[in-house]
């Protein structure tokens, strides 16, 4: 971390956070340049993160990016990946990430067995993502994707 980064992150009331990593994981997290990371959830939501056999995460921000991610009211995010898959994530040059859940929605991401996931946004992008309601999203890849 270089130049004025600034991480918050803020739990309350009743929410449960656990991270596991096992068997040669690495997870790799940069940001450089004034970018700002806020992660908050509030009223018994549970975070669950998992990464297990040789699996390697990469978040990487640079330039002015703002990530902001809010659930609050009962949802639960759930994020697994296994089996030498590979993750990376990378926003440059002034994006801004957006993802909001509320009121007992569900996320699940799940890929296994070789499955590689490349999001790449730069110059100005703006991503916006909202789900409200009691909705239910579920994507799953397996089995050698790309």
């Amino acid at each position: 971390m270089s130049t004025h980064s600034t991480w918050l992150t803020s739990t309350s009331a009743h929410s449960t956070w656990l991270t596991s990593t096992s068997v040669h994981s690495t997870w790799l997290t940069s940001t450089s340049t004034h970018s700002t990371w806020l992660t908050s959830t509030s009223t018994h939501s549970t975070w669950l993160t998992s990464t297990s056999t040789h699996s390697t995460w990469l978040t990487s921000t640079s330039t002015h990016s703002t990530w902001l991610t809010s659930s609050s009211t009962y949802s639960t995010w759930l994020t697994s990946t296994s089996s030498h898959s590979t993750w990376l994530t990378s926003t440059s040059t002034h994006s801004t990430w957006l993802t909001s859940t509320s009121t007992h929605s569900t996320w699940l991401t799940s890929t296994s067995t070789y499955s590689t996931w490349l999001t790449s946004t730069s110059s100005h992008s703006t991503w916006l993502t909202s789900t409200s309601a009691h909705s239910t999203w579920h994507t799953s890849t397996s089995t050698h994707s790309t």
